[in-house]
């Protein structure tokens, strides 16, 4: 069956850890896992690594530059989408994602200029404050600022899909008021399954099915299933002394279960209706283990979701046509 990921941190993992190969890695994605998982549409979130402040645009463009590297390396096997007309069925499709606009520094030309770099995606904000907005790490209660809100709508006549992922309540419902097109969380998952503030509640579920949008259920386990207070002060401890390296390796005790992703969908589906489902899978962006391994094994949760009453259809706009009616839609 086709697959259409909306979210994976694959080029950006290359581009810091210096792996030029895409062709076969050791990573959840590369060429080979993506042939065998059927992948239709591939999303790769560029994410500029960087502290609080420290947004610059000439960062971000060596990120790109890796992405195109990558792309022109394998030209022979990847298709780069920029107009979703130009789908082929017999090459690898890819989008580039921007996760996080900080870069973009308040200025309209810096999103001019991703969008002509191939960018058609952008998640508004990452775990810091931006000229954007703020993060689900922050109050709840804060919207977008007036740059924010006046960078939604120039997305929206370029034709850049608003990603919600990572923004707050505030910024979410912000987004839902301004936005003409629908809008997507690319790799979220249900507040009511897991507290977690990266997590969607009902009412976000229902805004974005109203809009036309999709949510992409994240893989990651830490947004799948609650964990115990003492674990999560340990989380939240880390997080602030930005211990990136003893983060991911308290995370990678935990593991990512099929049978909770599938948890997720079924419950999204039924408080959003079946067009809002799809997948967001976070790979080579999350620290935990995976049941399915890598994307190779993302078929597996087919027979889940039949056993769990998914009929061949419902299944196939959680696989593809969802994301797709989108991509259409705003692209």
């Amino acid at each position: 069956m086709k697959l259409i990921d909306l979210h994976c941190d694959t080029f950006s993992k290359m581009y810091y850890e210096n792996i030029l190969d895409f062709d076969s890695n050791n990573l959840h994605i590369d060429l080979n896992k993506l042939k065998k998982a059927d992948s239709f549409i591939q999303v790769f979130a560029l994410f500029d690594e960087k502290e609080k402040s420290d947004y610059k645009i000439d960062n971000y463009k060596k990120l790109i530059d890796f992405s195109h590297r990558m792309i022109k390396d394998n030209e022979e096997k990847i298709n780069f989408i920029k107009d979703i007309k130009h789908i082929n069925d017999n090459k690898q499709n890819i989008i580039l994602s921007n996760e996080d606009m900080g870069s973009v520094d308040n200025s309209f030309d810096n999103i001019k200029y991703y969008y002509e770099c191939g960018i058609r995606m952008a998640a508004l904000t990452w775990n810091y404050e931006n000229c954007i907005g703020y993060p689900n790490t922050m109050e709840q209660s804060l919207g977008l600022k007036r740059f924010g809100r006046e960078a939604v709508e120039y997305m929206n006549e370029l034709g850049m899909i608003v990603d919600v992922s990572h923004l707050n309540d505030g910024g979410f419902y912000d987004v839902y008021d301004i936005s003409k097109h629908p809008f997507i969380a690319s790799h979220s998952c249900a507040r009511s399954l897991c507290n977690n503030s990266r997590n969607l509640t009902d009412d976000m579920i229902r805004k974005i099915a109203d809009k036309g949008g999709v949510i992409g259920i994240n893989f990651y386990s830490l947004f799948l299933r609650d964990i115990d207070e003492e674990t999560k002060k340990s989380l939240f401890s880390l997080l602030n002394k930005k211990d990136y390296d003893a983060l991911d390796k308290l995370m990678s005790t935990f593991e990512s279960k099929n049978e909770d992703i599938v948890r997720h969908i079924e419950y999204i589906k039924n408080v959003g209706g079946s067009d809002v489902i799809a997948l967001g899978s976070d790979f080579d962006g999350i620290s935990c283990k995976l049941e399915m391994k890598d994307c190779s094994g993302v078929p597996i949760l087919i027979p889940i979701l039949e056993k769990r009453g998914f009929n061949i259809y419902e299944i196939e706009k959680l696989f593809y046509r969802n994301a797709l009616r989108v991509f259409n839609d705003v692209l």
